[in-house]
């Protein structure tokens, strides 16, 4: 039989946490409903209110690009249709007949309906004008991310398929900006056919019915909240198409996830909550008959400091108060003990407050000249000439409220000018003397002053008239000019240069900077041994001068701070154990092959690095294709890159058979990660998967964490048959990729049929 103690924590912990249990999820509930009806109501207005810029004649053009597009597909018998996957596209029409349909000026009218219904929904207001498919400002993205038209198809009465017919965002768009083409940032053409199966409310919007979704959809493109708003012919009065508005709910659905996580905490809490109350009542009502046995036993073993309750004023409460009398003189003493450590234990709380409020004022600075430093810091260089690449890691790490950050004094910056007629790169990697605010205060000021002489150089046609020399001259004693004025208590070293895009000529000037690295045909060297010029503002600074040297097509150059020779190789008991061999870098720069990553990832497992860590890596590819090279090789790997760079645009205009058979030109390619890449996707689009799959392999053997080569490889399989192969590939992409949806959505109906 269950104790007073048990029946009594189990009756005030169901009571307790079940009615607040009950009472948050009811809550949550009619919070999420709320959110959906309102997003459904203002969706289903935003249909209506767009269906209205539709003109009859826009009516009729559906009608007609719909007809065209079922005389011009190609086969789409069950078994072609069986093969769509749920929330998959495919597309029947051949690449010259897409192009030609979208080239129609009533498309195109079409196309401008959807992108103003779209736009609309922005915070600034746009005018009357032809507007374009961009990436929009991140701080006025419009609320709606896809308004586009669907069609019913012969081929499927039960509306299973449906054809795209016009698209607001029917170009190609790399909206991740990492220069690939991938499978969600594909257009989304005219005539392609969509698998619906799992959007019934689509389906029935045929019927006549303005209808949302129920919940958040998600498929290959995102989340979304979607309404379906039927378009009628005004002659017959029938349902020739529905117009799709997307909202992405990838933030509402966010702030649902994060309510529910309260919810489920505050029931968490609430259960061991009431589990703790129901002890304490228990341990309440149960004890005062075993206090002052409980009491006797400890002054028994000479704990004098004990005190008895007293719980009533009977015998037994005399009896207490008795007790008490014994012990009241040690008790006394207990007390003076007690209060005077509670008077300490609140001395050290508020000395620990004051610290802590002075480390968050500190934090706050670092936070705020972090804001103001990072965007001095850029790689603008844009030349296809040359290649520039940075890693800065500064020593000094923080966090502010919920940001993390680090500061330091390092600098990199890069950029273009035009002087004298040709086109010359800018790099600089500069270190601040000092540490933290001292080191960020005079990177913010190099920064700042690099910077604004690169825009006064794009600017000024004066400057466009002198000499790379005497550029950097000029930039260096202005850099002087200011810096001195800080009277030595800031001074800064660094290497500037200027490299000629079309000839290779290299002239730069190193202020007392760790010597600059050249990494040539698999061997790396120091291009300067010892640096001839003081730090800036050092107020007696030496001559200006100045470094030449003549780079070859596929030279690297690295410039970097003192922090990648800064290295702690062991040591104990306070010695540290530092980098002595100058030879280090460059053995690290060889065995990385020139590559950054590896190379960042070469020193932290040769030591640890004590200092910031910065590097500029400049490698010039060669002079232009058309412009001549130095000798028949270097014209040859231009004219490789050059196609290269022409396969790549041709693959976002989705022109496969051009762009492969460009790639195929060029035997110096064959063998490139790129080019194995890019021949693979190509003939994967015109259906010749048996092909590509060796040419991806190839590519996934050169670089294994390419998730683009991954997801494909996965999709190839799984279209020819072999499951288990499909699952090894869409595992590694989900493994490091693993907020790509459309890979964990493939991965999940493998392992279903698996479990099936």
């Amino acid at each position: 039989m269950l104790g007073f103690r048990t029946r009594l924590v189990l009756a005030f912990t169901i009571l307790a946490s079940g009615f607040t249990t009950a009472a948050v999820v009811y809550f949550y509930q009619v919070a999420k409903e709320q959110v959906y009806e309102q997003m459904a109501l203002r969706l289903k207005d935003l249909g209506r209110l767009g269906q209205y810029q539709l003109s009859a004649a826009d009516r009729r053009t559906i009608l007609e690009l719909n007809q065209v597009c079922v005389q011009l597909q190609r086969d789409l018998g069950n078994g072609a249709l069986s093969a769509i996957g749920d929330g998959d596209v495919r597309q029947p029409l051949s690449e010259e007949q897409v192009t030609e349909l979208q080239r129609r000026p009533d498309f195109q009218r079409l196309v401008q309906v959807m992108r103003g219904i779209k736009r609309s929904t922005r915070i600034s207001v746009t005018v009357p004008q032809n507007l374009p498919q961009s990436v929009l400002d991140p701080a006025d993205r419009p609320q709606i991310r896809f308004v586009y038209l669907l069609t019913m198809i012969p081929e499927s009465p039960d509306r299973k398929y449906l054809r795209f017919i016009v698209d607001g965002d029917y170009e190609a768009l790399d909206t991740n900006g990492n220069g690939q083409m991938e499978e969600d940032e594909e257009p989304t053409e005219i005539g392609m056919i969509y698998n619906v199966e799992g959007q019934p409310e689509l389906r029935e919007a045929f019927d006549g019915k303005v209808l949302t979704n129920h919940t958040f959809v998600r498929d290959a493109w995102g989340l979304w909240f979607s309404s379906y708003t039927p378009i009628i012919d005004p002659e017959t009065n029938q349902v020739i198409a529905v117009m799709g508005i997307d909202l992405d709910v990838e933030g509402p659905a966010n702030a649902l996830n994060r309510t529910f996580y309260i919810a489920a905490a505050i029931c968490v809490a609430s259960l061991v909550l009431s589990v703790g109350v129901a002890f304490i009542a228990a341990a309440y009502f149960g004890r005062p008959i075993r206090a002052l046995t409980e009491a006797a036993d400890r002054v028994r073993n000479r704990d004098f400091q004990v005190r008895a309750p007293v719980f009533s004023r009977d015998e037994l409460g005399r009896l207490t108060e008795t007790f008490n009398t014994m012990v009241a003189d040690i008790g006394a003493y207990s007390n003076h003990m007690e209060e005077m450590v509670a008077r300490r234990t609140q001395e050290l709380q508020e000395a620990l407050n004051q610290v802590q409020a002075l480390k968050l004022k500190q934090d706050a600075d670092y936070f705020l000249t972090t804001l103001l430093t990072n965007p001095l810091l850029k790689n603008n260089n844009s030349s296809p000439a040359v290649q520039t690449a940075f890693l800065i890691e500064q020593k000094k790490r923080f966090r502010y409220k919920a940001s993390e950050a680090h500061l330091g004094g390092d600098v990199c910056i890069t950029g273009n000018l035009r002087l004298q007629g040709q086109n010359w790169t800018l790099f600089l990697n500069g270190d601040a003397m000092g540490k933290s605010m001292q080191g960020a205060g005079g990177a913010l000021v190099l920064g700042t002053i690099v910077n604004s002489m690169l825009r006064r150089s794009e600017d000024g046609e004066t400057s466009r008239l002198i000499g790379p020399e005497e550029w950097l001259r000029d930039a260096c004693n202005e850099l002087q000019k200011v810096f001195v004025t800080f009277d030595g208590s800031m001074l800064i070293s660094c290497i500037m240069g200027l490299l000629n895009e079309s000839d290779g000529r290299l002239i730069y000037f190193n202020a007392e900077h760790p010597a600059l690295t050249l990494y040539r045909k698999g061997q790396a060297s120091f291009l300067d041994e010892a640096a001839p010029m003081r730090k800036i503002g050092f107020p007696f600074i030496s001559g200006f001068s100045v470094v030449r040297a003549q780079l070859e097509a596929g030279d690297v150059l690295f410039a970097g701070s003192d922090g990648k020779d800064d290295l702690r190789m062991g040591g104990d008991e306070g010695v540290n154990i530092m980098n002595e061999d100058e030879q280090l870098f460059l053995r690290i720069v060889e065995q990385s092959h020139g590559d950054l990553d590896q190379i960042r990832q070469a020193l932290a497992r040769t030591g640890e690095i004590i200092d910031d860590l910065s590097i500029v890596r400049v490698e010039y590819l060669g002079p232009k294709a058309g412009s001549g090279g130095a000798n028949g090789e270097d014209s040859s790997a231009e004219s490789a890159n050059q196609s290269l760079r022409q396969a790549t645009h041709l693959i976002r205009e989705r022109k496969y058979s051009v762009a492969l058979q460009l790639l195929e030109q060029h035997s110096s390619m064959e063998q490139g990660f790129l080019p194995l890449y890019y021949r693979g996707y190509c003939l994967s689009r015109l259906g010749r998967s048996r092909e590509a799959l060796p040419l991806l392999e190839q590519a996934y053997q050169q670089d294994r964490l390419q998730t683009a080569v991954l997801r494909l490889l996965g999709k190839l399989y799984l279209s020819m048959g072999d499951a288990r192969a499909a699952t090894r590939f869409l595992s590694e992409a989900v493994k490091l990729e693993p907020e790509h949806e459309n890979s964990a959505r493939l991965l999940r109906k493998l392992q279903q049929v698996d479990e099936a």
